[in-house]
């Protein structure tokens, strides 16, 4: 059997077939490192979110810039 959630670090002590006995303190540390992991992966979708509002707002300028390029004749 594969390390826990494919973390080869956190190893079994015992397995029985499809069953496996871990050690607590390797499960508390995967739970440590996957709730670190998801703060981050928040962090980069709130980034990504405001990156792509910023574009939106240069592009409508963009766009508003060449609509009424003819007026400034």
């Amino acid at each position: 059997m594969s390390g826990l959630m494919g973390d080869w670090r956190c190893k079994p002590v015992m397995e029985r077939g499809i069953y496996a006995v871990y050690m607590k303190g390797d499960i508390d540390a995967l739970k440590e490192r996957n709730a670190e992991l998801m703060e981050r992966v928040h962090k980069v979708v709130h980034e990504n979110a405001l990156l792509n509002a910023e574009n939106d707002k240069l592009r409508h300028a963009r766009r508003l810039e060449s609509d009424t390029e003819w007026m400034n004749l």
